[in-house]
């Protein structure tokens, strides 16, 4: 395998939410893994289910995969802001290194996941075969949406 097969821009993008998400978690997420998951979470649900973005000025021309992501990334963002403030989410543990680094990785693929979840078929073909099997497949989609879950059983917050 050559190098250019592994620099293609599907690769280079995930890299970079995996890098972006590590940098977050270790500067401003440090202090709010809990709400980004919450916020995660609703923000994928509220994309996957909600029939309204057709409905917004603008968005109904796109395609219903831009659409969802459009959602998604609105959602999530507000979600993230208004958890961050309540005080509900106060952390009350603050992450060692290790924690911070396998929750960085655990939202980036978390965010993959759920973009894959919204790609049609014909887009997902072109995906090279590294993204396709870590983050598009059924089963790692369905594991890296259930990650978050395993990573709060395993890391109790000492």
């Amino acid at each position: 395998m050559s190098l250019e097969s592994f620099l293609v821009l599907d690769a280079l993008v995930a890299a970079g939410v995996i890098v972006g998400s590590l940098i977050f978690t270790h500067t401003l997420g440090r202090y709010s893994i809990v709400p980004m998951i919450a916020a995660l979470g609703i923000g994928g649900t509220f994309a996957a289910l909600a029939p309204y973005a057709g409905h917004v000025p603008g968005m109904n021309v796109w395609p219903t995969y831009q659409q969802n992501i459009c959602a998604f990334a609105v959602v999530t963002i507000v979600a993230f802001f208004i958890f961050r403030r309540h005080s509900f989410f106060e952390p009350s543990v603050m992450p060692n290194t290790l924690e911070r680094i396998v929750t960085g990785i655990v939202i980036a693929g978390f965010i993959l996941a759920v973009l894959g979840s919204f790609l049609p078929v014909d887009i997902l073909a072109t995906l090279s075969p590294q993204i396709r099997v870590v983050f598009a497949d059924p089963l790692a989609r369905t594991l890296w949406l259930l990650s978050p879950v395993a990573m709060f059983a395993v890391m109790r917050g000492r």
